[in-house]
C-alpha cells in the first residue's frame, strides 16, 4: 500500500469512536423535527398542561399521528438534539424546555403555517440550514475531546471535493467507502488537497491485497462502526446531491451554482466564536449573498404544474363549466334577448337565472373561478329591489322605469358583445403591451364597466386562457409579489404578467390560483416588499382596538399577550417606551446612507409603527399587533404625535379619522399623497405597571382612546397551575401560599405605605427557575432570595422592615439572604417575624 494512503488508515485506527464529522443517531427528518419544536414550544408557553416534556411529546404525537396518519411520526423526543444542529432550537443548558426558539424556527412556520410535511416550501431554508453545519460547536457533546480538533464546514468541503473530482474526472460523485473514511474524517477545509491525493490512491490500491490478505478497501470497512456518523442523513436532504448506498453526486443542473458558492465560501472568512457561531446557525442568514441562493422548484413554473397535477378534476369540471357558461351567457346568446327577457337574463333581482347571479352567487363557479362578492348590488348597472329597477349608487340610489330600464340594459349587452368582438381582433395577447392595447380598446367601448370586476370575470368565463382568476388589485398585488414581478401600474397591465407567467407554468388559469389558494395565500408580505395598493376595497379583518392592560409587577401582562391575543412573531412588533424613546423611534427618521457609487444619501428609515403599518396593509386578512411594553415609562404623547390622531377608531376598527404623512404614505402606500390611517386588522397593546404611574403621567386627552384592562393579580386555573404549586428550594412553601400571605399583608399596612395595592408581588413576579433548588448549588439557589426577599427589603417594606422581617436576628439584606441560604426546609422562613413564618409554614 501507498506509504500516504497506510499513513491515513494508521491514523483511523487509533482514532477514538466518532472521531469525524458527527451528528447524533436521531432522526434527521425536517418536517418531524419541526412537529417536535412545535410541541415543546407548546409545552412550554401552557405550564402544567403535562406531568414532563417526555409525556406530553407522547399525547402531541399520537394525536397528530390520529389526523395525519401517513406522517408516522415519532415520539422519541430526544430528536430534538437534532434540531439544535439544524438551528431550530438554541439550547441555553442540557433541558430542551430552556431553548430558545429561533427565527429560522419561526420563518419555516410562516411558510408552511404549520403544515411541515410540505418542505417543498422551505426546501431552500432546508438547505440553507444544512449548508451552516459546523464541526465542531458547543451544540456538539464532543467537542471538547473526540472531535476537539475538527474547525470545518463539512457541506461546503463535500462541495469542494466534488468539484474538483469532476474537473479532474469527468464524474462528479464519490464512493460512499470514500466519504466515509476520507472525506468525513478531514478536520479543515485547507486539507483538501490531500484528500483529493487519498482519494486518488484509494481508486488506484482499493482492490489491491493487504497484509491480511484483504483489499485495502476492505481493511478500510473494518473500520465502519468507528465511522458511523450519520452526517450522510443531513446530506440525504440537500437538493443538489443525489445520495444512494454506495455514492453521492453532484446533480449536472447545480454545478454552476455550486461553483459560485464554492468560490464565494473560499473568499470570505468565516471566523465564529462559538456563540457568534450558534447565533448565526440559529438566524435567517445564509452562508452566501442573494444572488447565490436557488430553489429549485418553489414558486417557479415547473413547481407550480407540479403542484397542479393534484388538481385536474376541477380543471375538468372547469372545463364542462365554461361550455355551459357560454351557451347561456356567451354573446351569441345575450344577442338574442330583448325587452324585459334582457334585463332579466342579466341582472340581479329579475329571477335566480341571470348573469349577474352566475358570476357571484353560484357556489361552485365561485369555487373555481374566483369570487366578486365586493361591495353591494350598485356596483352592477341594474338591478331590480322590491319589484323595482334601480341603478345609481348606495348614497345616490335612483329608481326607473321599465323603458329606462331597458335602454340601460340594452346599452350594457352591447357593450360587452361589442367588448368580446373587439378581444377576439385582439388576439393573440401574449405580451403585457399588448394588454395594455386592449385595454384601450375596452375603454372606448364600456368605459363605465370596464375596470368592474364582474365584467373582469365575464371575460375570464368566456376567454378563460386569457384572463387569470385574481380580479381584485390587492389579490393581484399579492400574486405578483410572491412571484417576485415588479407589478403593472395598471389593472390589465397586471392580468397580463400574471397570465404570462401562467402559461410558462402550462396550467390553466383555474389550476394556477387553485395552487396559489392552496400553498401562497397565507404568505406574510414583508414590509420591505415593493408593493403599491390603491383605493380599491377589499375585504378585511375588522376589530383593531387599542388597549391597556395595566397591573402590578409580574400580574402577567405580557403572558396575557402572549396568550390571549398574538404569539406569532411575523405578526407583532415588539418595542419598550422609555425616557429617551422618540417619535423618531417609534415613527422613523430620515437617515444617511452610502450608496453603491460612494455617494451619502437621505433616505426615511422606517420605525416599528410603520412598519407594522404596511404589513397590516398588505395583508388584511391577518390581524397585526404593535406591542408597547412600559408605555407610561416614555413620554407617550410626545412619541405618538402625529399618530395620535389615528388612535379614535371606526366601529370596524380602522381609524375614523386619517392624517397627512409623506414619509409614512410613501412606504406605506407607495404613494407620498395618500391619507395615513391605521386599518381595522391593527390592534395596539400597551402594557403599564399601576406601580410606575408617576413617571410619566397618560393626560385623559390619551387615555380616553383606550381601552383599559386591569390584570388581576390571581392565578388562572389550570394554565398557572404548575407555577402556582411549585415549592420555594426545598420548603414546604408553594409561591401561591407565599405570594398571597405576603400581598395579604402588604395591603394590611396600607394605612402606614404609600400605594401599598401597588407594592403586591405580581403571579408572575418569580419564574419557576427561580423556585428550584439543587443541592449544592448556591447559585440557583440564590435566584429566590435574591428576587424576592431583596424586593421585600428594599422596596415594598422599605420603611416598614419590622412589620415583617425578624430584625432581632437579621438586620441587613445581607443578613436575611445569608440565613435563608444557609437554613435547610421551612426554616428557611425564620428570616421573617414569628406570626408570619406561622403563618406560611404552619397554616
Amino acid at each position: 500500500m501507498n506509504p500516504l494512503l497506510e499513513r491515513k488508515l494508521n491514523e483511523l485506527k487509533s482514532a477514538q469512536d466518532y472521531e469525524c464529522w458527527y451528528l447524533v443517531k436521531h432522526s434527521t427528518n425536517f418536517a418531524h423535527l419541526c412537529y417536535l419544536v412545535t410541541f415543546l414550544k407548546d409545552y412550554k408557553d401552557n405550564p402544567g398542561v403535562s406531568v414532563n416534556l417526555e409525556e406530553h411529546i407522547s399525547k402531541k404525537v399520537s394525536l397528530i399521528n390520529s389526523v395525519k396518519p401517513n406522517l408516522r411520526l415519532s415520539d422519541n423526543y430526544r430528536a430534538l438534539r437534532v434540531a439544535a444542529f439544524f438551528g431550530l432550537i438554541k439550547m441555553t443548558s442540557s433541558k430542551y424546555d430552556e431553548c430558545i426558539f429561533t427565527d429560522t424556527y419561526y420563518e419555516i412556520l410562516n411558510r408552511c403555517s404549520g403544515d411541515f410535511e410540505k418542505t417543498e416550501l422551505y426546501q431552500d431554508i432546508i438547505t440553507r440550514q444544512i449548508e451552516k453545519m459546523y464541526i465542531s460547536s458547543s451544540i456538539d457533546e464532543g467537542k471538547a475531546n473526540v472531535r476537539g480538533e475538527y474547525a470545518i464546514f463539512p457541506i461546503m468541503f463535500l462541495n469542494k471535493i466534488l468539484l474538483e473530482l469532476g474537473k479532474a474526472t469527468g464524474s462528479y460523485s464519490i464512493t460512499m467507502n470514500e466519504y466515509r473514511y476520507l472525506v468525513a474524517t478531514t478536520k479543515k477545509y485547507s486539507d483538501f488537497l490531500e484528500t483529493m491525493l487519498y482519494i486518488k490512491l484509494l481508486r488506484e490500491e482499493g482492490d489491491q491485497t493487504y497484509n491480511s490478505g484483504i483489499s485495502v478497501i476492505e481493511e478500510f470497512k473494518t473500520l465502519r462502526g468507528k465511522f458511523d456518523n450519520r452526517m450522510n442523513k443531513a446530506i440525504e436532504l440537500l437538493e443538489y446531491i443525489e445520495s444512494s448506498n454506495d455514492k453521492l453526486t453532484l446533480k449536472e443542473e447545480y454545478i454552476p451554482l455550486i461553483s459560485k458558492k464554492v468560490y464565494e465560501f473560499e473568499s470570505k472568512n468565516y471566523n465564529f466564536s462559538d456563540s457568534e457561531y450558534i447565533d448565526f446557525l440559529c438566524s435567517t442568514k445564509s452562508l452566501f449573498s442573494d444572488d447565490t441562493k436557488k430553489t429549485s422548484k418553489i414558486l417557479t413554473p415547473e413547481w407550480f404544474k407540479e403542484k397542479g397535477e393534484e388538481f385536474t378534476g376541477d380543471d375538468l369540471e372547469a372545463q364542462r363549466i365554461y361550455v355551459s357558461f357560454n351557451e347561456n351567457y356567451g354573446i351569441d346568446k345575450l344577442s338574442t334577448y330583448s325587452g324585459e327577457e334582457l334585463l332579466n337574463a342579466l341582472f340581479l333581482g329579475g329571477n335566480s337565472d341571470n348573469l349577474c347571479h352566475e358570476l357571484e352567487y353560484v357556489k361552485r363557479n365561485t369555487d373555481l373561478f374566483g369570487s366578486i362578492k365586493n361591495g353591494n348590488a350598485f356596483k352592477y348597472p341594474l338591478f331590480k329591489r322590491n319589484g323595482t329597477w334601480m341603478t345609481g349608487t348606495a348614497r345616490n340610489p335612483k329608481e326607473l322605469q321599465l323603458d329606462e330600464t331597458i335602454i340601460i340594459g340594452v346599452k350594457v349587452r352591447d357593450g360587452l358583445v361589442n367588448a368580446v368582438k373587439a378581444i377576439k381582433e385582439s388576439l393573440p395577447l401574449e405580451s403585457v403591451e399588448q394588454y395594455l392595447s386592449l385595454y384601450s380598446k375596452l375603454f372606448t367601448i364600456i368605459p363605465e364597466y370596464v375596470d368592474s370586476l364582474w365584467v373582469t370575470k365575464y371575460f375570464h368565463m368566456i376567454f378563460p386562457d386569457l384572463f387569470p382568476v385574481f380580479y381584485n388589485r390587492d389579490w393581484q398585488l399579492k400574486v405578483l409579489s410572491l412571484l417576485n414581478i415588479t407589478p403593472s401600474e395598471t389593472s390589465y397591465g397586471r392580468l397580463g404578467q400574471i397570465n404570462e407567467f401562467v402559461r410558462r407554468c402550462e396550467i390553466s388559469n383555474v389550476v394556477f390560483s387553485k395552487v396559489f389558494h392552496k400553498y401562497c395565500k397565507n404568505t406574510i408580505f414583508d414590509e420591505d416588499q415593493d408593493v403599491i395598493f390603491d383605493d380599491v376595497e377589499v375585504d378585511k379583518l375588522t376589530g383593531g382596538t387599542n388597549i391597556i392592560l395595566y397591573g402590578v409587577p409580574g400580574a402577567g401582562k405580557s403572558w396575557t399577550i402572549k396568550n390571549e391575543y398574538c404569539d406569532d412573531d411575523d405578526r407583532i412588533e415588539r418595542l419598550v417606551f422609555h425616557p429617551d424613546y422618540t417619535y423618531s423611534d417609534f415613527v422613523g427618521q430620515i437617515l444617511p446612507r452610502l450608496d453603491d457609487d460612494g455617494s451619502v444619501s437621505y433616505k426615511f428609515t422606517p420605525g416599528p409603527f410603520t412598519k407594522l403599518l404596511r404589513k397590516s396593509y398588505i395583508n388584511p386578512n391577518k390581524m397585526f399587533y404593535l406591542i408597547i411594553e412600559e408605555v407610561n415609562r416614555g413620554n407617550a404623547p410626545a412619541i405618538f404625535g402625529d399618530i395620535f390622531q389615528l388612535l379614535d377608531r371606526n366601529k370596524d376598527g380602522s381609524s375614523e379619522y386619517k392624517i397627512t404623512n409623506s414619509d409614512i404614505a410613501k412606504i406605506v402606500y407607495g404613494n407620498e399623497n395618500y391619507k395615513v390611517s391605521i386599518p381595522s386588522n391593527m390592534s395596539i397593546l400597551c402594557t403599564m405597571n399601576t406601580s410606575d404611574q408617576n413617571v410619566f403621567t397618560l393626560d385623559t386627552a390619551f387615555q380616553r382612546r383606550w381601552s383599559m384592562r386591569l390584570i388581576k393579580n390571581k392565578f388562572k386555573e389550570g394554565k398557572e397551575s404548575e407555577l402556582a404549586n411549585a415549592r420555594i428550594l426545598d420548603t414546604t412553601v408553594t409561591w401561591e401560599k407565599f405570594f398571597s400571605e405576603i400581598n395579604n399583608i402588604i395591603l394590611q399596612k396600607n394605612i402606614r405605605m404609600t400605594s401599598s395595592e401597588d407594592k403586591r408581588l405580581g403571579t408572575h413576579f418569580v419564574s419557576i427557575e427561580d423556585l428550584k433548588y439543587i443541592q449544592g448549588d448556591e447559585k440557583q439557589n440564590s435566584r429566590f432570595p435574591e428576587k424576592v426577599l431583596k424586593y421585600l427589603w428594599d422596596d415594598a417594606f422599605k420603611f416598614t422592615k419590622e412589620d415583617i422581617f425578624d430584625l432581632d436576628n437579621v438586620r441587613s439584606l445581607e443578613d436575611v439572604i445569608e440565613h435563608f441560604l444557609s437554613a435547610k426546609g421551612d426554616e428557611r422562613f425564620e428570616v421573617f417575624k414569628e406570626n408570619i413564618y406561622n403563618t406560611l409554614v404552619r397554616n
